[in-house]
């Protein structure tokens, strides 16, 4: 059996100098003003802080090419990366040092198998190589420790998320 919903829907008793396209009006007029001045500015920014992001992250990969797959990469890629690496943070890493022990912990990851560089890094302190490995622990540590920050991003998807996006169109 059907239920039959009595809803009465109320009417605001309008004043003699208002119309009803008036009303519908100051609507869209706020709804554009908010859009324009407030809600396409938002977007601008974060598009900006998104695009400043991206470049980082393609800056660091491209430093730090050598930990990406490091296990299957080839001797003279090796070579080509760790130089690009120490030659970031000449104060830090020694160039020859470096290819040797990355070379050298390719074949410990090969005969441990172990395919990531948070796990050869693990590997490696568990079992005291870092003096083995000197130039590849430091290597290691400053790329696992560089501080990735995204809050300027984040504040404005909050301030999005606070706005109701469904609303506007």
């Amino acid at each position: 059996m059907d239920s039959v919903n009595y809803q009465h829907n109320r009417i605001r008793k309008r004043f003699a100098d208002e119309n009803r396209d008036s009303e519908d009006e100051a609507v869209t007029n706020s709804r554009n003003t908010f859009i324009t001045s407030i809600y396409i500015k938002i977007v601008d920014i974060m598009t900006g802080q998104l695009r400043h992001r991206m470049e980082s992250y393609s800056f660091l990969g491209t430093r730090f090419e050598i930990f990406i797959d490091l296990y299957d990469k080839d001797p003279h890629k090796i070579n080509v990366e760790a130089k690009r690496l120490a030659k970031s943070y000449p104060n830090d890493l020694d160039i020859d040092s470096l290819i040797n022990e990355c070379l050298h912990s390719q074949g410990y990851m090969k005969l441990k198998n172990i395919k990531y560089l948070k796990e050869c890094f693990a590997y490696i302190n568990n079992n005291d190589l870092k003096s083995t490995f000197p130039n590849l622990v430091i290597a290691m540590r400053i790329f696992l420790t560089i501080p990735v920050t995204s809050c300027s991003a984040e504040r404005g998807f909050s301030a999005l998320n606070r706005i109701n996006i469904w609303q506007l169109t």
